[in-house]
């Protein structure tokens, strides 16, 4: 079963320009929008729940600065969210940002990040660097729940 990606940045601007991205050129992936760290929170109590049988992320991107929770904060939740069914701990999870600091990284990876990356302004960057993670996170990159006994 092909695993969800979910996208969580509150510019609905830049919801609407990934969702072009996916619906042109990465089509095979399935992507999931949440306008907020909240947003992404409350799914993951649900679809956490022993009885939930839908579709399961793969991937987490997401963007650092929003307001809430913000992208550090939400990464926090994730790794300390208990599940039977999803392992938040080891999800892939790529932080997007505008702008950071050092100490901003630093504590991203401190977080759980997999990769903190500068969004690329151009939509051809973009859409290249989107390519390429989601060819490294869920076509490339083994991961421990993809291994068969």
């Amino acid at each position: 079963m092909r695993k969800e990606i979910y996208f969580v940045d509150d510019s609905e601007d830049q919801r609407s320009i990934v969702r072009s991205i996916f619906g042109y050129y990465l089509r095979k992936h399935t992507i999931r929008f949440f306008e907020s760290g909240e947003a992404l929170y409350r799914h993951m109590v649900n679809i956490s729940d022993e009885g939930y049988h839908g579709p399961i992320p793969g991937l987490i991107l997401l963007d650092l600065h929003m307001p809430g929770i913000d992208g550090k904060s939400l990464l926090r939740l994730i790794r300390q969210s208990p599940s039977a069914r999803i392992d938040w701990k080891t999800l892939p999870a790529v932080v997007f940002t505008s702008l950071a600091t050092k100490a901003q990284l630093d504590a991203c990876y401190k977080a759980g990040a997999n990769s903190v990356l500068i969004k690329q302004n151009k939509i051809e960057d973009f859409t290249s660097q989107l390519r390429l993670i989601c060819n490294y996170w869920l076509d490339e990159n083994k991961l421990h729940f993809d291994i068969k006994p």
